[in-house]
């Protein structure tokens, strides 16, 4: 198999818990939670909250700062 060299960017303020697995090319959005071992096929937009295999955007973060 071809070895995939796509860079993966990583927002600020952003939190991968223990495990997750991120795969080449994708951008998580700054301000994402994505919870313990979840595996990120597709990039998340910004202030998400993420899980599973594959991981899905569960809802949106509220915070006071955020757009």
């Amino acid at each position: 198999m071809p070895l995939s060299l796509s860079p993966i960017v990583i927002g600020e303020r952003v939190w991968l818990a223990s495990g997750v697995f991120v795969a080449p090319g994708v951008e998580v959005g700054n301000g994402c939670v994505v919870s313990a071992r979840s595996v990120v096929f597709k990039s998340l937009p910004e202030f998400s909250i993420a899980q599973g295999n594959p991981a899905l955007v569960l809802k949106k973060r509220l915070l006071e700062d955020s757009p």
